[in-house]
């Protein structure tokens, strides 16, 4: 996988005096975000924040778009030594090598209805593309406005996991057949609304993902966004599990079979304002109780100046079985950015999570430089 996002890299900025209508923008981001201090309710624990290095390019052109996002991060891993690790977040190639059609590699294709705006991610449910390779196919008929997703889920990281790869006749070395994984979705946007559609693994009984979402953007109220979806995941695990976290080995969230998400958000002038549900539709799955079913994230934003905005969030958990947990999980942050100029941005920020015994805080700050 690193060796095809190097590439991919590469591409992007060869690419750029190749295609004479070609766009590259390309983001330099100096941060840390880990929790600082942990508490759980006996000791308390306080753990060097890793500083990390992050960069992003992407490329745009009539024939070939590309993306790649890398981060190295400078750590104590052992509590002791340092030491410095890369990781490469993601990547994503599309080639269109005739009008209607985009081939594209390792791009997830995400419908607006499917994403929450303070959590930052999409449903799976949204989802028309995956990890392997994906076909697009937008009809000059509809005006380009339909897109039909053909998909083939597998892994670029080349290892030897048999959940990375797809098998066109079968693989029973794990003492299970495999059927080939394949999947389908469309998205149909107009300027009033956007209807999704994914399904996904549709072999697979234990994997299968179907999803449904619709957004309207500005279509009541000027500014107003307002979207909604459904997954239904036969692994149990749509949703997130890391809403709120705590440590590295401790994070909360709703997931689940059955999941509905909805979220609405306002923008006018310097204000603006977001609310974001998930609701998992049942407490228990093959007998076991889930934490937490229902998860609700609000957020206020304010620009006091063209360089300087200000912002707000709170996470709210609620507890299936009170007797699991005697609180409901909640955390909340404060936010502030500014801009020193049209390329440099720093910005701080503010979080503190608790959950019964258990409390968090971390303090992020970041320098961002773009263009």
């Amino acid at each position: 996988m690193k060796k095809i996002a190097m590439a991919v890299l590469a591409a992007a900025v060869f690419g750029a005096s190749l295609f004479a209508e070609a766009k590259v923008t390309f983001e330099n981001k100096v941060f840390e975000d880990d929790v600082i201090s942990f508490d759980d309710g006996n000791e308390s624990t306080t753990d060097f924040p890793a500083l990390k290095e992050r960069m992003a390019v992407q490329l745009d052109s009539d024939k070939v778009d590309a993306y790649v996002k890398a981060t190295l991060a400078l750590d104590d891993y052992d509590g002791k030594h340092f030491g410095v690790q890369g990781e490469v977040n993601d990547w994503w190639v599309e080639f269109r090598p005739v009008d209607p059609i985009t081939l594209c590699l390792h791009d997830n294709i995400y419908s607006d209805g499917s994403y929450l705006p303070i959590y930052d991610d999409n449903m799976a449910g949204g989802n028309i593309g995956s990890d392997g390779f994906t076909t697009v196919i937008r009809p000059p008929v509809f005006n380009k406005a339909f897109r039909l997703g053909l998909t083939v889920p597998f892994s670029f990281d080349g290892s030897e996991d048999e959940k990375d790869r797809n098998y066109f006749n079968g693989n029973k070395d794990d003492g299970e057949d495999e059927n080939f994984h394949f999947g389908v979705g469309v998205i149909y946007s107009l300027p009033k609304f956007q209807l999704g559609f994914t399904a996904q693994n549709l072999t697979c009984s234990d994997d299968r993902v179907i999803g449904v979402s619709v957004n309207f953007p500005g279509t009541f109220v000027e500014g107003l966004t307002v979207g909604a979806g459904f997954t239904n995941a036969a692994a149990k695990d749509a949703g997130f599990g890391d809403i709120l976290s705590f440590s590295d080995d401790y994070a909360v969230g709703v997931t689940g079979e059955n999941v509905i998400n909805a979220a609405v958000s306002y923008e006018k002038d310097a204000f603006s304002c977001a609310v974001e549900t998930l609701i998992s539709t049942e407490d228990k799955v093959d007998g076991e109780k889930f934490l937490f079913n229902k998860y609700v994230g609000v957020s206020v934003g304010y620009a006091a100046t063209d360089a300087l905005s200000f912002g707000a969030f709170g996470k709210f958990l609620l507890v299936t079985d009170s007797d699991v947990f005697e609180d409901n999980a909640m955390g909340f942050g404060f936010t502030a950015d500014y801009a020193i100029n049209d390329n440099n941005t720093v910005g701080v920020e503010f979080d503190y999570n608790m959950c019964g015994d258990a409390s968090a805080i971390a303090v992020p700050v970041y320098w961002k430089y773009s263009f």
